[in-house]
């Protein structure tokens, strides 16, 4: 990991924003505004619209006969999401690209600053950023950068292995669309771990860069998302990243020792979520943490050995107030370990 100093972009690039649609008229026209008023670039918008029965086609058309720099592409019918992702990226002119869904944001001179750091560095593979979260309205943004961090693709590899995270939630990449097509595009098999394939695939070619300091875009959750809670996906995360991590095994026997990594570090999570799940209390508190647990266990036994598992374990059995206290002191430190992790990664 290099930490350096931006630089100032010395040339135009030219940027295609991919923007997939499916019935999202009430966002998309905010996409397409925060990809058009990116300065310092030449932008040209694509929207993918799968098969909409909403009104965003014409909204959209009426959108593109005022506005050159908009395409669309219409599909009679809804397909599955990845394809009509991929029938996209197969339209993009730009040097580099972004796929940005239509219900997500790009941070004001967030193409800028990603691709002068791309142009500075034609080592680089793509170049991702600070993404927050919103639901309606977006935070005031953060527009100056304090510095880049670049790594080889291997050694952020090695890292996203190790933390069993996935670093990265979207509108943030910018991706040279070389590399975008020589990764393969979004894996069509694997929908619901696509992304993730497609950054480790990505930096398997070169290297990964990162924007500090400023907000390179906007991810938006909708409204009632409680990540902490097995049935809004929490567990079917875990499973996806770990599926993610088992499929890329097979590439060397690099990746399979870095799945087994990954394994540990998801029962960790597993377990430092079903502490804070169980901490909570409610009804169904217990039967989630132990579905939690059970999941740790199954995916790397070795999380019987550490003190978190045991003090949860403990816990879950209605054990004395030692094992409580126990419990309680492996979910802070996981905590402040999880902080630390955060920091130096830049999630």
């Amino acid at each position: 990991m290099r930490l350096l100093r931006t630089e100032a972009l010395q040339s135009r690039p030219r940027v295609t924003v991919v923007i997939p649609n499916y019935n999202y008229e009430r966002y998309v026209g905010r996409a397409i505004a925060s990809a058009l008023d990116q300065p310092g670039v030449d932008v040209d918008v694509l929207v993918a619209d799968n098969g909409s029965t909403d009104g965003s086609v014409e909204y959209i058309r009426a959108l593109a006969a005022d506005d050159p720099r908009i395409r669309l592409t219409t599909r009679p019918a809804n397909i599955p999401y990845i394809e009509n992702f991929n029938g996209g990226i197969a339209a993009a002119t730009g040097d580099y690209t972004v796929v940005l869904c239509s219900d997500d944001l790009l941070a004001p001179g967030s193409l800028a600053r990603a691709t002068a750091f791309l142009e500075a560095r034609p080592d680089v593979a793509f170049v991702y950023g600070h993404c927050p979260t919103f639901d309606d309205a977006p935070p005031a943004p953060r527009i100056d950068p304090s510095g880049w961090t670049l790594w080889g693709g291997t050694e952020w590899i090695t890292l996203l292995y190790m933390s069993g995270r996935n670093f990265i939630r979207h509108p943030e990449v910018v991706m040279r669309t070389s590399v975008l097509r020589d990764a393969g595009a979004y894996d069509e098999s694997r929908p619901e771990a696509s992304d993730m394939i497609l950054w480790i695939r990505a930096a398997e070619l070169g290297g990964v860069g990162r924007v500090n300091g400023a907000d390179q875009g906007y991810f938006r959750i909708h409204g009632g998302n409680q990540h902490l809670h097995l049935d809004d996906g929490l567990l079917s995360d875990l499973t996806n990243r770990r599926d993610v991590f088992d499929l890329c095994a097979g590439r060397s026997m690099w990746h399979r020792h870095l799945a087994k990594r990954a394994r540990s570090a998801l029962a960790g999570h597993a377990v430092r979520f079903a502490t804070v799940i169980l901490d909570r209390a409610g009804p169904s508190a217990h039967a989630e943490a132990q579905r939690l647990a059970d999941w740790a266990l199954a995916t790397s036994p070795g999380i019987r050995h550490r003190p978190g598992y045991r003090a949860l374990s403990a816990a879950l059995a209605g054990s004395d107030a030692c094992a409580l206290v126990a419990f309680r002191w492996a979910r802070n430190t996981r905590s402040a370990l999880a902080v630390r992790l955060k920091k130096h990664v830049g999630v």
